[in-house]
């Protein structure tokens, strides 16, 4: 019995030993201060110090992509906080991040993904660990079922760190990361959280390419209930702090609506009948060229943002979220 203690801890002792040296060199080749990642630090910020009044985006790359917020700022006289994420860090989780961090007149607008309403709602294991990378705070944000998301991706995690150690995979991120036409970088965002170093970039998504929309990501009435029910607690938590909050579908190509309709369509229905409180708009209305996207059917171009920003801008303004004077409206 003793030889076979001793041997355990020998065998643990060596693993701690070589996962130590991974971890140390993982952490040395990972261009934490400059990856896209890095942008949750900018956003936390700007979530605890933008001033009063503010209007808070919820959602995930939809909005990154998908808003400019000093037009919004200019015709409302809101102060954005822009805190799109990622579609895989689940609505639970955004919901939650933000939850704490209202204050008294806060316009809040939610836009999530549609797989949300499916098997996205609780995030995935990796994007989630992405955030407590890069700001070990927001683990205060993690509901259950991100503990859980993430523990069970939890084997895919490390390995994912062992491949990119041994891979040396830091020198190709960091040269990635210098090449200025690659808009996925922290400096490729403005003050208020805004992605905008893709809008000079031609690329523009294809017809041609196959899109795989939220039909794939297990939507079921149970799920669309989940989020729903989700979606009316964080309603009620931000009407006890007077602040208001309204509901935006996200941008899609046409192409893409048309194909996953059934589902799309469900969700809306649901959304409708038992949302508690105002949507702005329907997912006709968010269904834009497919000329309008830049590498995926969430990622608005510039030209894509500046409509979606506008029909934001009036369907706010036609609710009365204006503070900037009647004629910072008129356009």
């Amino acid at each position: 019995m003793r030889s076979f203690l001793r041997n355990l801890t020998f065998f643990f002792f060596v693993h701690l030993c070589l996962w130590s040296l991974v971890l140390w060199s993982y952490t040395r080749q990972r261009p934490f201060d400059t990856e896209v990642g890095a942008i949750v630090n900018d956003k936390q910020e700007l979530l605890e110090k933008q001033p009063s009044p503010r209007i808070i985006l919820i959602g995930g790359s939809n909005l990154n992509f998908g808003i400019r917020s000093p037009e919004i700022e200019k015709r409302t006289g809101y102060h954005p906080v822009n805190m799109g994420l990622n579609i895989g860090d689940g609505l639970a989780f955004m919901l939650k991040n933000v939850r704490s961090s209202l204050r008294r007149g806060d316009v809040v607008v939610i836009s999530p993904e549609y797989e949300h309403f499916g098997d996205f709602y609780n995030g995935k294991g990796e994007f989630l660990y992405a955030e407590v990378e890069h700001r070990p705070s927001m683990i205060r944000a993690f509901t259950v079922g991100n503990y859980l998301e993430m523990l069970n991706k939890g084997h895919l995690i490390a390995g994912s760190i062992l491949r990119y150690t041994v891979e040396r995979r830091g020198d190709i991120i960091r040269q990635y990361l210098e090449n200025k036409e690659n808009p996925y970088r922290r400096d490729a965002f403005n003050q208020y959280g805004d992605l905008v170093g893709h809008y000079p970039l031609a690329f523009r998504l294809k017809k041609s390419e196959q899109i795989i929309g939220p039909s794939k990501s297990q939507v079921t009435p149970a799920k669309i209930q989940r989020a729903i029910n989700a979606l009316n607690e964080f309603n009620e938590e931000c009407r006890k702090r007077d602040a208001q909050v309204f509901y935006s579908f996200p941008p899609v190509p046409q192409e893409l609506f048309e194909n996953d309709a059934t589902v799309i369509k469900s969700i809306a229905s649901e959304l409708q009948r038992q949302l508690q409180f105002t949507i702005l708009d329907t997912p006709e209305e968010m269904a834009f060229p497919i000329e309008n996207f830049y590498d995926g059917y969430y990622h608005l171009t510039g030209e894509g943002s500046e409509r979606r920003t506008n029909l934001l801008i009036n369907k706010l303004t036609g609710r009365g979220i204006n503070s900037a004077g009647d004629d910072t409206t008129a356009r």
